[in-house]
C-alpha cells in the first residue's frame, strides 16, 4: 500500500474498532450489502470459520479454526465476538460452544458441555449476557454466559425437559426482547415455548415431521418452521397456526432469515405454485427453473407467499442471512467434492452478485453489521466542584476535555449543557479565528477550545452559579455531563462525586463514561516495520483490581496486539507486560488504581494511517470487552497530537 509522504506523516490519534482491523479486498464485482459488512460461515467438515468482505466476498482472514464438525454460528449483538456450536471435542461425544473474537479473527476460547451428542444450533439474547443451544439427542437446552462460561443464576435457571418423548431438538431461536426461546424438536414434531425468567413452558405447537429450521419474525410477533413440506407459521405469543397463511408446498426448504417485514427461506428444489404462475410474480424479478435451488420469500405479518429468487444450477445450498436493510441476502453452498462458497443476491432484481470460497460445507452463514458501541466523542471533566449553599446560591466549577469524534460540529448554532438536572441552551460566540468560543448567561458561563492542534479533541470550562442545584446533583452520586450542538448529538461523561468533588484519575472507580478515551499517542512512521508508536489513555473500571486478566486487546492501524493475561506480571493495581521479538519491543502498562493504560511500541508497522479519522482499540481483559475510540487527527507536521 502506498504510503504518504514519510517525513510529514508522524501522527497522534486515537480510538479503533472491527472496520479498521480488517483489510478489503478490491473486486470488480461488488454486492449492494452495506458498507462494512462481514460475512461469516461455519465450516462443518473443515472445523473452521470463513470471514469475508460483504461487498466483494473476498477473504479477508485466514479461516479461523473451531472444535469439532461446527453446525451453528452466530454473531454478538455488539458484533465483538463470533460463537459456533459444535458437535463434539472428543470420544465422550461432548457438546460445545467456541469464541472468536471479531475484531481479530481469532479463537478466544472453548467452553465445552456434558450433555448431548452436538450443539445444533445457537441463539443470542439481545443483549448478548446468554447464548441458548439446542443440542441433539437431548431434552435440554444450554443456556450459559459466554464471558464467565457459567449458567445465568439471576433470570434463568436450568432449562426443563423440551418434552417427554424422544427428543432431538434441531433448531432455536429468540424473542427480540429476549422473554422466550422457541426449541423446534423434530423428533416429536413440536415446538416448544419456554420463558427465559424461569424456564416454564406456557405453549407449544405440533409441526410436520420434517421440520428442519425456525426463525422469529423481526418484529417478534411470528415464528416460521420449514423444512421439507409446507412452510408453517404461527403466533410467538400463543403459538398458535396464523390463520390464512400458505398452504403451498414450493420444495425443500432447509435455512431461513428474517430482516424487516419478510421471511427469506432457502429452497433446494424450488417449484412453482401453481398460485402463483410466472406471468404473476413481481416486475424486474426473474423467477426460477422449477427444480433448482431459490429463495422464497414470504410475508411475516401474514405468512403470504410472495416471489422465489433464483440461484443459478449446480449448487447445493446450506445456509442464508440477509441484512438488515433488505438489500442483499449471502447464501451459502457446496459444488463438487463439498467446495464451499458464499453468492451474494441482490434482493431488489434477483441478480446473483460475487461469489467467495468458504472451507468445506458452509453450513450456516451470518453477519456483522454492527460493533462495540463506539465511543465517537465524550464530554468528560477533569475536575468538579460542587456547593450546595442553598435556594438560588448553589454553584458547580468544572473543566475537562471532550472529543467531537471527527464529526464537525457547528458551534455557531445553539448548544446545550446539561448536567445532572440542570440544563441551559445557548448561542456561543467565537474569537476572531474561531479557535475558541464563549458564553456568559445569569447561571452559567461556558467556554470551549475545540480541536486543538488540529485534532478533534478539545477543552471546556464552565460556571453554574447564583441557581438551585439541590435536588438535581447529589453530591456523593454520579452525575452525567451532556454537551450537544449541531453535527454532536450527544457528547457525554458520567463521574462518581466524593463529597461534591471529582478528579480524573485520583479515586478509583469514579469514572464511568468514557469507557476508554486516547489521552495522548504519537506515532511515527518510517520504513516498513520500523514504526514506533506512543499511547496513553484512560478506561473506566468498576472500582476494583481483577485477580488476573483474561485477554487484552489494543489495536491502531495495522497494528493489533492480542495478548493473553498470563503474560502479565501483576504488581498491585498495576499489570506489566513486556517482549521482544526480532526487532520488534512492545511495553504496556495497564493501572487499574489510575485507571490509565500506556503503550510503547518500536520497531512495529502501522500501515498507511492517512485517512481524516482514525481509530483506537482497547481491551482491558477484565470482562468489559473491546470498546474503540475515533478521532481526527491532529495538525500536520513532524508531530500530530491527539
Amino acid at each position: 500500500m502506498a504510503r504518504p509522504d514519510l517525513a510529514a506523516h508522524r501522527l497522534v490519534v486515537a480510538a479503533v474498532f472491527l472496520a479498521a482491523l480488517i483489510a478489503s479486498v478490491a473486486c470488480a464485482q461488488s454486492s449492494m450489502a452495506p458498507a462494512g459488512t462481514v460475512v461469516y460461515t461455519v465450516n462443518t467438515d473443515a472445523n473452521s470459520v470463513s470471514v469475508l468482505d460483504g461487498g466483494t466476498l473476498a477473504q479477508v482472514h485466514a479461516d479461523v479454526p473451531t472444535d469439532s464438525l461446527p453446525q451453528a454460528i452466530a454473531v454478538s449483538p455488539d458484533g465483538t465476538r463470533v460463537y459456533t456450536g459444535n458437535t463434539a471435542t472428543d470420544l465422550e461425544g461432548r457438546s460445545s460452544v467456541t469464541t472468536i473474537d471479531a475484531t481479530t479473527n481469532t479463537p478466544i476460547k472453548t467452553d465445552d458441555f456434558d450433555e448431548g451428542n452436538g450443539i445444533t444450533d445457537i441463539a443470542l439474547a439481545p443483549s448478548g449476557a446468554t447464548i441458548y443451544g439446542s443440542i441433539a439427542h437431548d431434552s435440554r437446552v444450554v443456556a450459559y454466559d459466554p464471558v464467565t462460561s457459567q449458567a445465568p443464576t439471576l433470570d434463568l435457571p436450568d432449562i426443563p425437559p423440551i418434552t417427554g418423548g424422544n427428543p432431538d431438538p434441531g433448531a432455536i431461536d429468540v424473542l427480540p426482547d429476549g422473554s422466550a426461546i422457541f426449541v423446534l424438536d423434530a423428533a416429536d414434531s413440536v415446538v416448544v415455548k419456554m420463558l427465559t425468567v424461569d424456564g416454564s413452558s406456557p405453549a407449544n405447537a405440533t409441526v410436520a415431521s420434517t421440520a428442519q429450521e425456525l426463525r422469529v419474525s423481526a418484529d417478534g410477533t411470528t415464528l416460521i418452521v420449514v423444512g421439507a413440506g409446507v412452510a408453517q407459521f404461527f403466533s410467538t405469543d400463543t403459538l398458535a397456526p396464523l390463520a390464512g397463511a400458505t398452504t403451498t408446498t414450493l420444495g425443500p426448504q432447509v435455512d431461513v432469515a428474517t430482516a424487516g417485514a419478510s421471511f427469506y427461506v432457502l429452497d433446494t428444489a424450488w417449484v412453482a405454485p401453481e398460485l402463483a404462475p410466472v406471468a404473476s410474480r413481481p416486475r424486474g424479478v426473474i423467477g426460477p427453473v422449477p427444480g433448482g435451488p431459490a429463495i422464497d420469500v414470504y410475508t411475516a405479518s401474514t405468512g403470504a407467499y410472495v416471489r422465489s429468487i433464483d440461484l443459478g444450477a449446480g449448487r447445493t445450498v446450506l445456509g442464508i442471512a440477509v441484512t438488515s436493510d433488505e438489500s442483499t441476502a449471502f447464501v451459502s453452498f457446496t459444488a463438487a467434492a463439498n467446495t464451499g462458497s458464499v453468492v451474494a443476491v441482490d434482493l431488489a432484481t434477483g441478480t446473483l452478485g460475487p461469489i467467495g470460497a468458504t472451507g468445506a460445507t458452509p453450513r450456516r452463514v451470518a453477519l456483522r453489521q454492527a460493533g462495540p458501541t463506539p465511543v465517537v466523542s465524550y464530554f468528560l471533566p477533569r475536575v468538579v466542584a460542587l456547593k450546595l449553599a442553598g435556594a438560588g446560591k448553589d454553584s458547580l466549577v468544572a473543566s475537562g476535555f471532550y472529543d467531537d469524534g471527527g464529526l464537525g460540529p457547528d458551534y455557531t448554532q445553539p448548544v446545550t449543557v446539561d448536567v445532572g438536572g440542570f440544563e441551559e441552551v445557548f448561542t456561543l460566540v467565537p474569537n476572531a479565528r474561531r479557535t475558541a468560543f464563549k458564553f456568559k448567561g445569569q447561571r452559567l458561563r461556558f467556554a470551549i477550545a475545540p480541536n486543538l492542534r488540529g485534532s478533534s479533541r478539545g477543552r471546556f470550562r464552565m460556571r453554574i452559579a447564583k441557581t438551585t442545584l439541590g435536588g438535581l446533583i447529589d453530591p456523593a452520586q454520579a452525575v452525567d455531563f451532556h454537551f450537544r450542538a449541531t453535527g454532536l448529538p450527544d457528547a457525554q461523561g458520567r463521574v462518581v462525586l466524593t463529597g461534591g468533588r471529582y478528579r480524573l484519575g485520583k479515586k478509583r472507580g469514579a469514572l464511568i463514561l468514557p469507557p476508554f478515551f486516547p489521552a495522548r499517542a504519537t506515532a511515527t512512521l518510517r520504513a516498513a516495520n520500523l514504526d514506533t508508536l506512543s499511547f496513553k489513555g484512560g478506561f473506566a473500571t468498576n472500582g476494583t483490581t481483577p485477580a488476573s486478566l483474561g485477554t487484552v486487546q489494543f489495536a491502531f492501524g495495522s497494528f493489533a496486539q492480542m495478548l493473553e493475561g498470563s503474560a502479565f506480571t501483576k504488581a498491585g493495581d498495576q499489570f506489566k507486560y513486556a517482549a521482544t521479538q526480532g526487532k520488534t519491543k512492545v511495553a504496556m502498562v495497564i493501572d487499574f488504581l489510575r485507571e490509565t493504560v500506556t503503550l510503547k511500541a518500536s520497531k512495529v508497522e502501522l500501515g498507511d494511517v492517512a485517512n481524516p479519522t482514525a481509530d483506537f482499540l482497547f481491551d482491558a481483559g477484565a470482562g468489559a470487552g473491546p470498546i474503540r475510540n475515533t478521532v481526527r487527527l491532529g495538525a500536520k507536521g513532524a508531530k500530530r497530537f491527539y
